[in-house]
């Protein structure tokens, strides 16, 4: 008994001398979408507004699509105003169940904005979603998915 305690303590000290904790390799510009501006949709307007949780539990506003006008996220604390690539799917309110988002501009991030939905309960002027996620895709090959929450429809 006494020489299996030995053993068990000799392969603990082993393993404490050699064990370390795993290094992760970080280039400092992960794929991260950041909280843009609070605010509803413009007046008249139709689309689409995404909330996650953020660090401290409260929703953070991630996501938000005009059908007339594309849509914008925050990619690392730089606003990307997007444009609708191809959509798919059922169009509720003007906005469809599963759009692809690009950047407007030549010298914005290369990011590719995929939102996923199903429709929830209804309200007077739009739906809520569930099921919905987020993925954010670089050219090199990042990937990131997140998953949301939020409304699709008009506001008056």
């Amino acid at each position: 008994m006494m020489r299996n305690a030995s053993i068990i303590g000799l392969l603990l000290l082993g393993a404490c001398a050699t064990t370390q904790a795993p290094q992760i390799a970080r280039g400092g510009d992960e794929p991260v979408l950041r909280a843009i501006a609070p605010g509803g949709l413009k007046s008249g307007s139709c689309g689409a507004l995404l909330w996650t949780r953020g660090v401290s539990g409260d929703p953070a506003l991630i996501f938000r699509s005009n059908a007339a006008e594309g849509a914008e996220v925050n990619f690392n604390g730089v606003l990307v105003p997007l444009a609708l690539r191809e959509g798919r799917g059922v169009s509720i309110y003007g906005q469809q169940l599963e759009q692809t988002f690009v950047p407007l501009a030549e010298d914005a991030p290369k990011i590719t904005i995929h939102v996923e939905a199903e429709t929830g309960p209804s309200f007077d002027g739009g739906v809520y979603t569930r099921n919905a996620r987020i993925t954010l895709a670089r050219d090199d090959g990042w990937e990131v998915v997140t998953p949301v929450a939020g409304v699709i429809g008009c506001s008056r």
